[in-house]
């Protein structure tokens, strides 16, 4: 059951789609978007919600538990800079001190209720990273950015993925959808096969320098 209380949220993976319309209104309005983008701003918050299930099947046995995390970041800092096609975050801080509540189940049959300290931070991390826009209201970045988090709460860059994002006067919010699922076989008399699906969502919040 250890194997399965060790999981931490996962964070900005996200398969998105952009509707379609008129191709002059979409680069016109992505124009717009783009010069409003550009610039520097502070890191202000995060908040993410996730959905864990992993499942652990040997044989005929089963073990899953699914976890639900609610947190928002502290002590936040650090700024990012959009330029022409390149952003830069510097210096990026947070705190996560939450709680991680979950299900445990037998063979499909419930057994418990979970908890379990969710508490991190992450040092001072910075990155560069190409992005484009899609359409008004997406952006794509090409090799992840700074807001993942590793084990043991180290900064990692996470894989390409992308956002949507609005500008609220002068607020940026860019909101990842999370949706990543991982299948693992371990050898063994009997096999061991470890399924694992988060889904949720990452809002990141900004204001203009």
């Amino acid at each position: 059951m250890k194997k399965l209380l060790s999981v931490m949220p996962a964070m900005l993976c996200i398969a998105f789609v952009v509707s379609s319309c008129q191709k002059d209104d979409l680069e016109e309005a992505a124009g717009a978007n783009a010069a409003l983008l550009q610039g520097e701003w502070k890191f202000m918050d995060m908040n993410s919600k996730s959905v864990v299930e992993i499942e652990e099947v040997e044989g005929s046995d089963s073990e899953k538990t699914v976890s639900n995390t609610n947190y928002n970041t502290t002590d936040n800092k650090g700024t990012v800079k959009f330029n022409g096609k390149q952003i830069t975050a510097t210096d990026i801080e947070y705190s996560i001190d939450a709680i991680i509540y979950a299900k445990y189940y037998v063979n499909n049959m419930f057994v418990t209720d979970l908890e379990s300290p969710f508490a991190i931070t992450l040092p001072k991390t910075s990155s560069i990273s190409e992005f484009e826009l899609v359409g008004t209201d997406s952006i794509y970045f090409s090799s992840g950015t700074v807001f993942g988090v590793g084990a043991g709460g180290q900064g990692q860059a996470t894989i390409p993925s992308g956002s949507k994002y609005k500008i609220e006067g002068n607020k940026l919010i860019m909101t990842t959808k999370i949706a990543i699922t991982d299948k693992d076989t371990i050898p063994g008399s009997p096999v061991t096969i470890v399924t694992s699906k988060t889904n949720g969502e990452a809002k990141m919040t900004f204001q203009k320098l």
